[in-house]
Formats: C-alpha cells, sequence, structure tokens
C-alpha cells in the first residue's frame, strides 16, 4: 500500500464542482482519502489566461503502481471532459491532476516523473496560516529534498 500525493486544479466551469467531482472520482477508483487541502487560488502557471486556477492537494493511500495511478487519473480527466494533455504549451483546462508524490518513488520515464519535477515551483501555500505535511511529518519548512508536498490548516 503507497501513500500518494495529487494535486488537483481547474480553471474553467464550475471550478469548486470539478475539484469535488475529481476528489469523488478518485476516492472511488484510487484508494482511500487520506486527507484533501482546502480548496486555494492561483494565478495560471507557464501559460496566460483570464481564468484563475481553484487548486487543492489531495493525499491516499492506493495499491496501485505509478503508472497505473497515472492511467487511472489520466481517464478521470478525460471522462470530467478534458481531452488533450499539454504537450510542452500549457492552457485552460477543466481538471489537472497530477501525480505529485508516491511515498518516496524516484521515478523518471516519459510518461512520469516522481517527485513531480516542476512541483516546488507551481504548488504554494495558499496563506501563513497553513503548514506544510510531507511523508507524514509537519511543519512550515518539512520537505523532501527541495519540494514541499501538502498543506493542513494550523488548528
Amino acid at each position: 500500500m503507497a501513500t500518494a500525493y495529487l494535486g488537483l486544479g481547474t480553471n474553467v466551469g464550475n471550478k469548486r464542482g470539478n475539484l469535488v467531482t475529481a476528489a469523488a472520482l478518485l476516492a472511488e477508483r484510487v484508494g482511500d482519502v487520506l486527507a484533501l487541502s482546502d480548496m486555494y487560488e492561483t494565478e495560471p502557471w507557464g501559460f496566460e489566461s483570464d481564468n484563475t486556477f481553484l487548486n487543492a492537494v489531495i493525499v491516499m493511500t492506493t495499491e496501485l503502481s505509478p503508472m497505473e495511478l497515472l492511467d487511472a487519473t489520466r481517464l478521470i480527466e478525460i471522462e470530467m471532459g478534458r481531452i488533450e494533455k499539454s504537450d510542452g504549451a500549457y492552457h485552460d483546462r477543466i481538471i489537472d491532476i497530477d501525480l505529485l508524490m508516491v511515498d518516496e518513488q524516484i521515478l523518471h520515464t516519459e510518461r512520469l516523473g516522481l517527485p513531480h519535477p516542476p512541483m516546488h515551483t507551481r504548488i504554494r501555500a495558499p496563506s501563513d496560516a497553513q503548514t506544510v505535511v510531507c511523508n507524514g511529518t509537519v511543519g512550515r519548512s518539512s520537505s523532501v529534498g527541495e519540494t514541499s508536498c501538502v498543506w493542513q490548516d494550523d488548528a
């Protein structure tokens, strides 16, 4: 059983509904949800758009291999209406599901890089009132290498 960290993002349509739908489909098909971050808004990264993104991070346990997990997330994206993946040129999208980390696995193939290569530049804490949770540790500086993982509200 592996722990997977997935980034969810959307910038068109009912953004909140898109994230809720994606999280529900992941829970149904991939494994058990351990944590879901608050939704937070970000500017588009890597392209220009008038549409801001709504994002969240979901932490799950899964019995799927990283490649099986990638295939499952891609199928969910297609079913939700995302026809094409980015081919180096980013654009508006109804849903984007990125595999950020799977346990502490390091993987570099044509289809998948773990940890997610641009994760440290694309995922930002939405506010100072939140802390980073990574590999089961909590703290403002918790990380794997230079890469921050997920956020959890301070209680």
